[in-house]
């Protein structure tokens, strides 16, 4: 396997509901495309995480509702979610709206990962968007690993 992209990202709690584009080149047509995904940390724990659960529901919920709420220490831990989609040269080719904090997702014509198309790998430009959904910790930080096995499939 050759690597295309090796990747550290610091995402802050400014780019929650935000897309990060993360664009690459593969030099040649490829057998398949591996993209190693992960981030830390994952959860927000004890009174910081009660403390941001209760400030949510007293912005969120109206005041004549929240006694048909628990007290906000039942929605701990409070969780990042971070998840990535692909695109090729061609379009769109998938994404990976998973919970889990370490991913391997693999691109192939054969057989993709759940959730990305199987077909060629085509030389060109590439791109992997991380999608914040949530970050409940101020900061996070992203590795992103690209690689590729050589050779047409």
């Amino acid at each position: 396997m050759k690597s295309v992209l090796e990747k550290e990202i610091l995402v802050t709690e400014q780019q929650e509901k935000t897309n990060i584009p993360v664009p690459f080149s593969l030099p040649e047509a490829a057998k398949q495309v591996v993209v190693h995904f992960s981030y830390a940390p994952k959860k927000l724990e004890g009174e910081p995480a009660r403390k941001k659960a209760e400030a949510c529901l007293l912005q969120d919920v109206p005041p004549e509702e929240r006694g048909n709420y628990p007290d906000a220490s039942t929605y701990t831990p409070l969780l990042n979610l971070i998840t990535v989609s692909v695109d090729d040269p061609q379009g769109y080719r998938g994404c990976a709206h998973r919970q889990t904090p370490q991913q391997t997702h693999i691109l192939s014509a054969e057989k993709s990962s759940p959730g990305f198309l199987s077909r060629k790998c085509p030389a060109g430009k590439w791109c992997v968007t991380l999608h914040v959904h949530a970050l409940v910790t101020g900061s996070c930080t992203c590795k992103l690993l690209v690689e590729y096995e050589e050779g047409e499939a």
